[in-house]
Parts: C-alpha cells; sequence; structure tokens
C-alpha cells in the first residue's frame, strides 16, 4: 500500500476535531481549565476520564483505557478500522462522504465504513468506467502522482481532466465489501474478470498512473498504467489490464485532424506533443503495439498522412518501418519523425526551447517512409497556444520519481532570432534546404569569442569545420570549403553564415546575462503556510498584530511610522509603489527604523545601499529591481543618483543610451540601457532641506525625538538586561 504523505498526515491531524467527532458519538464534554473533560467513549466510564487537549487537538483516557493519541487514534480505536482505513475514512469525513458510529467501539469491524464507488448490480461496462473516475479522483489528491508528471513536464490541469488521469493508490479494498459477505463477494469475482483486481484481491495496476482508453462514447475499453517510484531494473513499468488490447487513445482528435496524425510509441509522448498543442495525436501501445484496430480508426476518419513519432533508437526504428508498411498497404502515407539518438518526444522536449517550435521542427522535418508524400513544411504550423500552458523545458531532466539526471544546460529565450532549436549543447537552423549545426556555444565565457563546431549539410551532402565566428579569414574559408562539397553558391552560404553568426551571437549575450544574475532561491510555500499567510490577511486586526510583532523585535514606540513604513514596502507590488522618505536628526533612530522594517521583507525582494554613483542605477539587470524595495540609508551618499531614482519613482523605469566599441568593427556605436521598475523605494536623511522634485513624490516620516521616547527607549535597554530580558532574547530565537 502507497505510503501516505506525511505532509498530509499533520494536516488531518491539525485540521479534524478530535473534540468535534467526540461529541457526534454522544460524549458530552466541559471545560475543565485548559482541557475539555468528558466520559470515555471506549469503556464504561462512571467517572469521566476521557480528556482533550484543543490546542494540540490530542486525546487521552486517565481511567481503564489508559490509552490516547492523535484523531488518527482517535478513529481507529472507535470504528475498529486499521491505520490506512482510518486515513481514508478522515478524508471522507472531511467530504462530508462518512459520519462517526453511533454504536459501541469494537475491536475490529468488517463492516466498511467508506462508501463504495460501485453502484450495486452494474455492469461490467459500467464497474470499468466507475473504476477509471475513482482513479482518476485518487490522482487528484495524491501529491507523488502529479509531481510525477510535473517531473515530465506534464503540468496541465486541461490535460488531466480531458483524459481522466489516475492513480492507483490501494485505497480501493477499503471501500470493497469485504468477500465474506455477499455483496462484496460479487463484486470483487466480477473486478477479478474485469482485470482490475488479481487473485490475491490487489489491485493490478497498484503504483501507476493510470490513462483510460475509451471509445466514442465515452466507455473505458483498456487503462495503461505507468508505475511510478524507484524501481530496479528488472521491475516492469507498463501496464494494461490483462485481456485484449481494445480501443485507440484519443480517438476523437482523429476526426479533426485533417489527415495527418502524429503517431506515439506511448502515451506520455502523445501528452507531451497535446500539451505543446498538437492535439492531433494518438499513441501505439509500444513498438509493437500499432493493431489492426489503429489501423481501422486511421481509415474511418480519413488519416491520409501519419507521423510516426517512436523513440530515436533501434527499436523506434524497425518499429516505426513495420507501421509505415501496414499505412502504405492501405495507402496512407508514413513520414518518420527523427530524435536525437536515445531520446523520445518526451525528454526531447524537456531539453528544448521554445517547446511548440521545435517540436513543429521535429515533425516538419520528418523523413518520407512509404506511401504518399506531402511537403510537411506546408502542412505543420505552429499551434495556437502558448509556451505557459505546459511548461515541458525543465532546467533538471528527469525520468523516474526519485531519479534525476544532471541539468542540461539551455539557453534562454531570446526574441526576434532566426528559426532554431537547442537542445543542450546543440543548436539547429533550418535556412532555405539547408541545415545548419552548431555544437560548443557554451564552451564560450566570453562575449568576445565564438569558437564553434559548425556542420551544414543539404540532402546527403555535408561539410564540417571547428570556426571561429568572429575570424573574417575563418567564415570566408568556411564559405569556400561548404561551396565546394554542397555546389552551392558562395552568396548564399556567406549569408547563412551571417544568419548562424547573429542568432549564435544573440543566444550567448543571453546565456551570459542570465548566469551573471545573482542565483537567489525564493522558498516555495506549503499549503499550510499559504493557508496560515491568507488567514493573517484576513484578520481584522492585523495592523494591532504588526505592531505587537515590531515591539517584540525591540522597536520601541513610533507606532505611525512603523505601519506607514511596513505598508509602504508592501506596496512594491502594486503598478505605482509608493516612496518612504524618514527624516531626523542624527542619532535618532531612523537608519534602526529602516532596518527594522526591512527585516520583514523577503531577502529576494530588496535591495539597500550607503551611497550611489550618478549611473549606478543605469547598469543593474533590466529586471533586478522589478517590485523590489530599494532602500537608501543617507540620502546625501545617493545625491548624484537622485536624478535616477526622480525618475525610477515617477516613470517606473530608467533609460539610457550610451556609446560603445563594436567588437567586430572597431568603430562605435550606440547601446541602450534599460531597467524596469516599478521600485519601492526608502530612503533615510538628516539633511532638513531637500530637493522639492524628490519630496513631492514620497510620504516624509519624522522620528519621534521626544523626552518620553527617549525614555521608553532607555526602559527598554535596561530591561534587556535583566534576567527577564535575557530569558526573553532566547525566546525570540526559536520564534
Amino acid at each position: 500500500m502507497s505510503r501516505i504523505p506525511k505532509d498530509e498526515l499533520e494536516r488531518l491531524k491539525r485540521k479534524v476535531s478530535v473534540a468535534e467527532l467526540a461529541r457526534m458519538r454522544g460524549v458530552e464534554l466541559t471545560a475543565v481549565g485548559s482541557e475539555l473533560r468528558g466520559s470515555c467513549p471506549f469503556h464504561d466510564d462512571s467517572t469521566p476520564s476521557f480528556f482533550v487537549q484543543e490546542s494540540t487537538n490530542v486525546w487521552n483516557c486517565r481511567g481503564a483505557c489508559d490509552a490516547g493519541g492523535s484523531v488518527v487514534d482517535f478513529v481507529m480505536r472507535s470504528e475498529g478500522i486499521a491505520f490506512r482505513h482510518a486515513m481514508e475514512w478522515l478524508l471522507g469525513y472531511e467530504k462530508g462522504e462518512v459520519t462517526p458510529s453511533k454504536t459501541a467501539p469494537v475491536k475490529t469491524s468488517t463492516a466498511r465504513k467508506l462508501a463504495s464507488p460501485f453502484d450495486p448490480g452494474s455492469n461490467e461496462q459500467a464497474l470499468l468506467n466507475r473504476y477509471a473516475a475513482f482513479c482518476h479522483e485518487v490522482f487528484k489528491r495524491t501529491p507523488a502522482a502529479q509531481g510525477y508528471l510535473e517531473k515530465r513536464g506534464l503540468q496541465s490541469a486541461e490535460m488531466v481532466e480531458k483524459f481522466q488521469i489516475g492513480f492507483v493508490d490501494r485505497s480501493l479494498g477499503l471501500r470493497l465489501p469485504t468477500s465474506q459477505r455477499v455483496e462484496g463477494k460479487h463484486l470483487r469475482d466480477q473486478l477479478q474478470q474485469l482485470g482490475v483486481l488479481r487473485e490475491t484481491g490487489h489491485e493490478h495496476l497498484v503504483g501507476c498512473i493510470t490513462f483510460p482508453i475509451v471509445d466514442g462514447h465515452g466507455n473505458v475499453q483498456q487503462i495503461y498504467g505507468r508505475r511510478i517510484g524507484n524501481l530496479t531494473t528488472d521491475q516492469p513499468r507498463h501496464f494494461y489490464l490483462p485481456g485484449e488490447q481494445r480501443g485507440v487513445w484519443n480517438e476523437a482528435a482523429l476526426k479533426g485532424s485533417g489527415g495527418l496524425v502524429i503517431l506515439c510509441e506511448a502515451i506520455i509522448d502523445a501528452l507531451t506533443f497535446w500539451c505543446a498543442g498538437f492535439h492531433n495525436v494518438t499513441s501505439a501501445a509500444g513498438v509493437n503495439g500499432f493493431s489492426d484496430e489503429h489501423l481501422e480508426a486511421f481509415r474511418r476518419h480519413g488519416v491520409e498522412h501519419v507521423l510516426i513519432a517512436f523513440d530515436g533508437d533501434e527499436a523506434g526504428d524497425t518499429g516505426a518501418r513495420r507501421v509505415a508498411e501496414r499505412l502504405s498497404g492501405a495507402g496512407i502515407g508514413a513520414h518518420r519523425v527523427q530524435f536525437p539518438k536515445g531520446m523520445d518526444a518526451n525528454e526531447y522536449a524537456r531539453k528544448i526551447r521554445p517547446v511548440s517550435r521545435a517540436l513543429r521542427m521535429a515533425l516538419a522535418g520528418a523523413n518520407h517512409l512509404a506511401g504518399p508524400e506531402i511537403d510537411l513544411t506546408l502542412r505543420i504550423e505552429l499551434p495556437v497556444t502558448t509556451e505557459t500552458a505546459a511548461p515541458l523545458a525543465t532546467p533538471a531532466m528527469t525520468s523516474e520519481v526519485g531519479e534525476t539526471s544532471s541539468p542540461t544546460a539551455t539557453a534562454p529565450v531570446v526574441e526576434n532570432l532566426a528559426e532554431h532549436v537547442v537542445v543542450g549543447d546543440e543548436v539547429t537552423l533550418p535556412i532555405g534546404d539547408r541545415q545548419w549545426r552548431v555544437r560548443g556555444l557554451l564552451k564560450n565565457n566570453s562575449a568576445d569569442v565564438l569558437r564553434v563546431n559548425v556542420m551544414v549539410t543539404l540532402g546527403a551532402k555535408f561539410h564540417v569545420d571547428n570556426l571561429d565566428l568572429y575570424s573574417s579569414r575563418g567564415r570566408k574559408a568556411f564559405v569556400v570549403d561548404a561551396g565546394d562539397q554542397l555546389r552551392v553558391g558562395g552568396e548564399a552560404l556567406t549569408a547563412d553564415v551571417g544568419t548562424v553568426l547573429r542568432t549564435l551571437e544573440q543566444l550567448q549575450m543571453a546565456r551570459l546575462k542570465e548566469e551573471a544574475k545573482p542565483k537567489v532561491t525564493v522558498p516555495v510555500m506549503t499549503a499550510e503556510e499559504r493557508d496560515a499567510a491568507m488567514a493573517l490577511l484576513k484578520d481584522e486586526a492585523l495592523c494591532e498584530r504588526i505592531l505587537r510583532d515590531f515591539s517584540k523585535c525591540g522597536l520601541v514606540g513610533e507606532e505611525t511610522n512603523k505601519l506607514t513604513a511596513y505598508l509602504g514596502c508592501v506596496t512594491r507590488k502594486m503598478a505605482h509603489p509608493l516612496a518612504i522618505l524618514v527624516q531626523s536628526g542624527s542619532g535618532s533612530g531612523k537608519t534602526t527604523l529602516m532596518d527594522a522594517v526591512l527585516a520583514f521583507m523577503p531577502e529576494e525582494e530588496r535591495e539597500k545601499y550607503s551611497a550611489m554613483t550618478e549611473r549606478a542605477l543605469y547598469y543593474v539587470g533590466e529586471e533586478e529591481l522589478s517590485h523590489k524595495i530599494l532602500g537608501v540609508v543617507e540620502e546625501e551618499g545617493a545625491e548624484r543618483a537622485s536624478y535616477a531614482l526622480k525618475l525610477l519613482q515617477s516613470e517606473g523605469e530608467l533609460m539610457i543610451a550610451s556609446t560603445a566599441k563594436d567588437p567586430q568593427t572597431g568603430q562605435l556605436s550606440t547601446k541602450s540601457y534599460r531597467v524596469k521598475g516599478p521600485v519601492m523605494i526608502f530612503v533615510t536623511t538628516t539633511r532638513s532641506e531637500q530637493d522639492e522634485e524628490f519630496v513631492n513624490r514620497c510620504l516624509v516620516l519624522t522620528v519621534d525625538e521626544s523626552r518620553e521616547q527617549t525614555r521608553a527607549i532607555h526602559g527598554v535597554q535596561r530591561e534587556k538586561r535583566t534576567v527577564d530580558g535575557l530569558f526573553a532574547d532566547l525566546s525570540l530565537i526559536h520564534i
């Protein structure tokens, strides 16, 4: 049985109230100090000995039972069920599917506490449909199953719903009547006939993500299961329900395919195309899984050409040729989609950007195998979709849950480039009827160097050489040699080389700029942390809580200034953030106020400087300050940058044109630099007279320098030196 996620277990222990369950069983609870007390429901209790701690949501019997624990232990004892059954019971209780038993507790119950997903008297087709739907519900509450698809780059909620993707965690057995009961034995026999259950009573597809294969009426014909987790090399990963292989996955898409269909080796590969916007896709059941039913479906829906996107290995090539022969015999054209050696469609898609365009190029470049031939470059168009709909490209390539290969470097997305595909350290550019392939770009770590290995092919002819693209002599020699090999004019090849150079140069500049950015790890909130944060934001006493937290951290008084500065910093997320100027004399505490407020803000969303040069802000990264806090201690240190600060506050961005030397020609040229906002500006100053234009853009705060404030500060400082103050400081360490 699959392991219960620890986070889910802890959530249920916190969320489901023991006191509520006890009351529903008829236990009357009364407050006794910090606890609730009542008669124990597990034994004859003349003197109340059952206690509940609401703050920790635990119970214990101080009488004959001498037992206790969490809400899970309470359910196990009160319902007479095992741990896993209790977990499923609690999940059902949250949804309102089950209620606590009113009868006396039993040591072990044979009656199921959870409702069966099947209707009594259902036929086999109805049972199979309901089983697929039950697995779908299990998938939606199983993080491990969802995480597996995410690691395969398949993160589309639409995909999960459309194809009813499921997961088998062996919780079905907890909902079926026991085999000792007549109805239970009959139902289990039916499920065994379908192959859902084995003779042992266990589910056949346990530990698998499930992909139902349905017919035109929405009835499940077969279920494919992909086993996830850490498996040994001899353990199978691919499963089907026993019996005949029936159905065509995603057959509905064949109707509107326009006569052109993509055929993959596996469903996960097919989903890769689907998530990238190519919905005219189906799947065989492996390299030898193209069936008569597939062929008949192609004929029935008027399919004229099939792009066979099997894995890029020997088995895939052999399987593709076998399928092509059968298609050709039916008058259907067949083309072979080529992937790098050893790659399947899913791995290829996870290593390239942008995904849709790269897959389109792979499809358009498919080789003709048999049957009628067409110009694929005219038939394959970029789908109307966005790359964010299915983020297939990931920094770390993963093949299985718990199995991670080394990260594959990919160039950042750069606009206005020639059509190209990046796979690891290889860039491919189709130019006219010629194909250019470049390797070694990642070895260049300077903007002044562009030495690569270049190959250009035209049909069966090719030329390959190592080339310094910034060398005029090297480019000319390459063009001459390539022209001799390919029998192409020098003018066309020279233009090609120029296109390749400009494309590689922009890719390299984008990569170097990306690598130069400071790597900041942004913490990811758990569901519980997010719920707690939302509860805090909705608290009517939020402002009072913020002020109390400032006081706990030692910031005395300044109630208005603390809250105003805090809220000002929060506006960094808005389209037009506020600017704060704290003005006071030396030693009055303005820097302490700034430091305290900034400490409450995420580290990755604030920048703090003591001084700034005139043009310092113009040369930070384009996105480096966007929606962040820019703190300047002592405005005098940033006096020369005041003009840039004012523009950044009022315009929301900075633009500067500067001259630079072209590395190829040595001529001076104009380059533009841009810094995007908006930015929340937080400045302190001791000067009484300020630039009016800057002050007009700020909220000006004045620090409290009264005697009462000074006495309060001294009082806190003295208290910190007492025993109680030292213990208070120690307790803050654990907050």
